[in-house]
């Protein structure tokens, strides 16, 4: 009778982990930010760049690592979308591409603030990456 119960328990717990899982590997996120400091409370234009962003596990074939192409496409089957989190943000961001993974941003802050890309694929699994954008002051 113990035998049967225990057998029951763990097969309860087998059925209920695979319930939960979620189709695919969540996409990877990666970014640059450049300049990576500008001055305290100037507009500053940044350029973002999270061309090498894909679903690696998922979708190999669609990830650029030479990051000079477009990145990861949006589109289903294996692509990927970007949203970007960035405060101090002035005005819309300037996209050089379709998909939003390489665009230009105008910023003006007067403290470090921590930039954002959150990455999700074509199942929904999300990953999220963030840079901190740094301050100087110019000294006179």
């Amino acid at each position: 009778m113990k035998k049967l119960i225990f057998l029951t328990f763990l097969s309860f717990i087998f059925t209920a982990c695979l319930a939960e899982e979620t189709p695919g590997w969540p996409p990877v996120s990666r970014f640059t930010v450049s300049p990576a400091y500008v001055n305290t409370g100037e507009s500053t234009e940044i350029v973002l760049d999270g061309r090498r962003s894909c679903d690696a596990l998922d979708s190999p074939e669609l990830c650029d690592n030479t990051g000079e192409g477009d990145g990861a496409p949006s589109t289903c089957p294996g692509g990927i979308t970007y949203k970007w989190s960035i405060p101090g943000l002035e005005g819309d961001f300037l996209a050089s591409n379709e998909n939003n993974s390489f665009i230009r941003v105008s910023v003006n802050i007067s403290r470090p603030v921590r930039i954002e890309l959150t990455v999700t694929d074509c199942d929904g699994n999300e990953t999220t990456a963030y840079k901190w954008l740094g301050v100087t002051e110019d000294i006179e």
